[in-house]
């Protein structure tokens, strides 16, 4: 691995023997900001790959390619170039493949390349066969490998993983016999795996984003019509880096690229689908034969969920094709969304989606036919199936696809905290059409909630209680819901809001419905804190990376209580996950070193959960674990660590560390000696040694950028709140939460419309943000705030009105 400028050295601080300094290489400092800089509720997303497929489809030259290809078929023009004979392993054969480092938008380049035929699949149930064809210069065995091309082959033909639908078969065969057929441009059903180094302008040390494999639709037409075609049903995967990276000696198979691109081959042959539901069906693909699943991010974003994400054309079908800060979370959405789909007429009815000749809501409603279920209906299931619980209230996770178990959303779009505020009055919301709110009441006793109704818009209520796993769902009367004050304390309970159904018969730009309600709550004692101690990332460890295979943080709970869910960061670029194995995430006891007893150590561990490679995504992680093992106790000290436990090849993970005590103390922005968050030393790194597991520490005390989550009971003094706001009454409200961590909300009730100014003071008067100027109409309004950037401290928010000022506020904690 390369090494930058600026290491960090890692020293072990209690152990009995010197072992080799091990050291922590640099994040580029403006990777670190677009990882920083990303709003808190949408966790950063890998930039580096960049999704040619999608392009092509939706460029002139792919369209036309497609509706040229269709003609010709129907008309029978297609002029199949039938071989005699069939080629042979070793035979050698020149095909186009596209530059897309000098192609240009309208005026594409194609370079004539030498390929060797190195493996074939025949035999399949579903006909055809499978050809592995490699550019000449790739064979190599620090390249493309005969033991890569084993299982290339063996993924393709053979076998697939037990997570597939049918191990037994391979992906060609459960794909061909899911979702349809090859267009067969050549006449034979061939597949042909094209496998080059795309001439993408990626390098490892450029930004340049990398293309993991595409379909050119180009290539299904006969060289009269395209010059450069190969016609043949052909799918082109990326040597370097899909298949091997040069400078790390990292390899892999990209079958689940192979997986992803065979469904948009079979696809143009019927070819009625939005991008949405085409990409949803390859990603559905990649899940029936058995690789691992997209992190579902988007899940804990309010905006994506709800769909107010701007050019809002046809939301819930949106694909944001030339945006690849963002086009991420659609790929996420389509993916679970097809799997949900899958999971409610089967397999083989959701893989006959992609031979529908309907599009939109008319090619789902095609499929739904016979199940029982609406479109509404599968829209509704599917957000509450996405907070983690069955539907109809059963037990266990909703989706039976093992790589979908842990699908949970872990920020709610608005969060009632109810020690900050016991009631809410005639808010508004807004949803695009199949979009969802998540809104949750924490620690209440009761609850007495009123919604506005509103066609097309189908609320859910479900509770938790405390200690408890299983939810509650509660019916409602006229829009009425009401949970009784008979002692119950609620750790949450939950309004799902989802907009179900279009206005018009085709979903158009800023379609949206609006929902009103109104709700008040009796505060418990129950409380949540997160444990939370490091500073801004600054630099990344890899784990494992002999000696090191282990981190851990020490955590320390202000009150007895259980964890719910351990957070941790996963550096943004595109290699900072690699290959395959498990992790164990512990919960340990806090133990005296033996050699400065003063100092705590990782000691046994108290409570496990296994963490599955597939379980991990680039930037923000949640991990739930069982809050009845995960327990802590006031005033006690414990180790969260997250521990390599089995490595099956090529187990390789990037955790962020922030800045530390810096290597001086003048620098800017390092903390000051004893801060309690680095002294004494909380993030430890775990060393294989042949006495078994050492602890050691950072030179600057780096700590790991991880937190947790905790809940418990304290007796508090509950404030008193000020009445519901009344028509003839202005009011500027307490912000929530409060204190806050990076994002709040403030509220303001105007019984009329009038001109205001709403802006964020420090403690010495200086204005540090602007939130709000001009004209408003009556009503409650919800103004967000969000706090980064800014140092840990009091700030004041100051609404000032024709005639009157109002003053509150509010303590931001870093």
């Amino acid at each position: 691995m390369s090494r930058m400028a600026g290491w960090l050295s890692l020293l072990l601080l209690f152990g009995a023997m010197p072992i080799q300094a091990q050291v922590l290489e640099r994040v580029p400092r403006e990777d670190v900001r677009e990882f920083v800089e990303s709003d808190t509720q949408d966790p950063p997303l890998d930039l580096r790959e960049r999704h040619l497929t999608l392009e092509l489809l939706e460029s002139e030259l792919g369209r036309w390619a497609l509706e040229r290809y269709r003609t010709l078929r129907e008309a029978g023009e297609l002029d199949p170039r039938i071989r005699l004979m069939e080629a042979t392993e070793g035979d050698e054969e020149q095909f186009y493949v596209r530059n897309v480092e000098e192609s240009q938008s309208g005026d594409p380049v194609y370079d004539l390349l030498d390929f060797r035929l190195v493996r074939v699949g025949s035999g399949l149930d579903t006909g055809g066969r499978v050809e592995i064809w490699v550019q000449r210069e790739e064979l190599h065995p620090d390249r493309v490998s005969e033991d890569i091309l084993d299982e290339i082959l063996q993924g393709l033909v053979d076998e697939t993983s037990t997570a597939s639908l049918d191990s037994g078969r391979g992906a060609v065969e459960i794909i061909r016999d899911l979702f349809g057929e090859q267009p067969m441009a050549d006449g034979t059903g061939t597949l042909k795996i094209l496998i080059a180094d795309i001439q993408d302008g990626w390098t490892e040390e450029g930004d340049e984003p990398f293309i993991a494999g595409f379909f050119d639709a180009v290539h299904l037409l006969p060289p009269s019509q395209f010059e450069e075609s190969n016609q043949a049903d052909m799918l082109f995967i990326n040597s370097r880096p899909g298949i091997y990276r040069p400078s790390t000696g990292q390899v892999g198979t990209s079958l689940h690229t192979m997986a992803h691109e065979l469904q948009h081959l079979i696809h143009a042959t019927y070819g009625a689908l939005s991008v949405f539901q085409n990409e949803g069906q390859s990603e559905l693909a990649e899940l029936l034969t058995g690789f691992p699943a997209r992190s579902m991010s988007f899940l804990n974003s309010a905006s994506e969920v709800r769909g107010d994400v701007g050019g809002l054309q046809r939301w819930f079908y949106r694909f944001r094709t030339q945006q690849r800060s963002t086009v991420l979370y659609d790929y996420q959405r389509a993916q679970l969304f097809h799997a949900w789909l899958e999971e409610q007429v089967g397999p083989e009815i959701a893989g006959s989606l992609t031979r529908s000749d309907q599009t939109l809501d008319r090619a789902y409603q095609e499929v739904l036919q016979g199940s029982g279920k609406s479109l509404p209906d599968l829209i509704h299931d599917f957000y509450v199936a996405a907070y983690g619980i069955h539907p109809d209230g059963s037990a266990g996770s909703p989706f039976t696809r093992p790589q979908l178990s842990q699908v949970n959303v872990f920020s709610p779009g608005v969060v009632y905290d109810a020690s900050v505020q016991p009631w809410v009055q005639n808010r508004r919301e807004m949803l695009y059409y199949g979009g969802a709110l998540y809104t949750q009441w924490f620690g209440i006793r009761d609850l007495d909630l009123s919604i506005e109704p509103e066609n097309g818009i189908r609320h859910t209520l479900i509770s938790r209680r405390v200690g408890e796993s299983g939810y509650e769902f509660h019916p409602a009367t006229n829009g009425q819901w009401n949970l009784p004050d008979d002692g119950t304390i609620y750790e949450e309970v939950v309004l799902i809001s989802v907009n179900t159904a279009p206005i018009r018969s085709e979903p158009e730009r800023d379609e949206s419905r609006t929902f009103l309600y109104s709700g008040e709550w009796t505060p418990s004692t129950l409380m949540a804190e997160r444990l939370v101690y490091h500073a801004e990332p600054d630099g990344f460890v890899p784990v494992p990376e002999d000696p090191l295979f282990a981190l851990a943080t020490r955590i320390s709970p202000a009150m007895d209580g259980s964890v719910r869910y351990v957070r941790f960061s996963v550096n943004t670029r595109e290699s900072a996950i690699l290959g395959e194995g498990t992790f164990r995430l512990h919960l340990r006891e806090a133990t005296p070193s033996s050699q400065q007893p003063s100092i705590l150590i990782p000691g046994s561990s108290i409570a496990s959960r296994r963490v599955e490679v597939g379980d991990l995504a680039i930037g923000e992680n949640y991990l739930g674990v069982d809050a009845s093992q995960w327990e802590l106790q006031e005033d006690e000290e414990y180790f969260v660590s997250l521990e390599l436990e089995q490595d099956l090849g090529g187990l390789y993970l990037e955790l962020l560390l922030d800045r530390g005590l810096c290597s001086s103390q003048d620098d800017e922005g390092c903390p000051e000696p004893n801060d309690p968050r680095y002294d004494p030393p909380r993030t430890y790194a775990g060393l294989e040694g042949s006495g078994g597991t050492r602890w050691g520490v950072y030179q600057n005390r780096n700590n790991w950028v991880a937190s947790v989550t905790m809940v418990g009971e304290q007796e508090t003094c509950i404030p008193e709140f000020p009445d519901p706001p009344i028509s003839d009454d202005v009011r500027l409200l307490q912000n929530y939460p409060n204190p806050f961590a990076m994002e709040t909300t403030i509220e303001v009730s105007l019984p009329e419309q009038v001109e205001i100014r709403l802006s964020v003071h420090d403690l010495l008067g200086r204005e540090v943000q602007v939130l709000s100027q001009g004209v408003l109409p009556s009503g409650v309004h919800r103004i967000p705030f969000d706090g980064q950037g800014l140092a840990s401290g009091i700030y004041f928010y100051r609404l000032i009105l024709p005639g009157d000022v109002k003053t509150r506020r509010m303590t931001l904690v870093q």
